[in-house]
């Protein structure tokens, strides 16, 4: 009995002992998937890790870029609220100085009417002041002419009425002269008798002109 009852028991803790390491291998390959979900786990939850540093870098940078950009904001709404002041200010100023510059060239325009006005008055004064100086000549030169002509006039007409008188003398002489050389007979040389022809001819003709 006690040999049966021993065979029981090695074939019990046998079969035990055989569902305790079949038990034991199950376990360690439970144990050693588990080893290596845990591993990939890990390898997942550094690189989880890493991807949320950067992330929280990332967040981190953005918000700083974020705050940044608020501020370039809030500082180009100021400068552009300055600027469109300023436009503002120059836009007033470039109408003001476009009114100031339409009444310059006004002025400009009145006073090139004024100075044409006056240079136009100054050339009328300048032509009177001449045509009076002008006139002052010419009555001058009149009044001398005049005194001339009546001097002249007088001294032609003495000088005619001497000429008128001598030249009678003379074509009586001449005509007294040439007589007597026709009646008297006396020969002449040709060209003698023609030269005396041609001086009675051109004192005739002057004596004509002169009367």
């Amino acid at each position: 009995n006690k040999i049966c009852c021993n065979e029981y028991l090695i074939t019990f803790f046998q079969k035990e002992l055989s569902n305790l390491e079949k038990e034991c291998l199950l376990l360690r390959e439970e144990l050693c998937s588990k080893d290596h979900l845990l591993q990939n786990e890990q390898k997942i939850s550094n690189e989880l890790k890493v991807r949320l540093k950067l992330a929280s870098e990332t967040i981190v940078r953005l918000e700083e870029e974020n705050m940044h950009n608020k501020i370039d904001y809030s500082n180009l709404s100021m400068n552009y609220e300055t600027l469109l002041k300023e436009s503002d200010v120059l836009t007033k100023e470039a109408l003001s100085c476009q009114t100031e510059a339409a009444k310059v060239k006004i002025k400009i325009t009145s006073l090139e009417n004024i100075l044409r006005r006056e240079i136009n008055i100054a050339k009328i004064a300048k032509e009177q002041q001449y045509l009076l100086e002008s006139s002052k000549a010419a009555i001058q030169l009149n009044r001398r002419l005049q005194t001339f002509g009546l001097c002249s006039h007088a001294m032609n007409k003495r000088n005619k009425a001497n000429i008128r008188e001598l030249q009678h003398k003379l074509t009586a002489l001449s005509v007294n002269e040439f007589n007597k050389l026709s009646n008297n007979s006396i020969l002449l040389h040709p060209e003698m008798e023609n030269l005396c022809f041609k001086v009675y001819r051109l004192y005739y003709s002057f004596a004509l002109l002169v009367l």
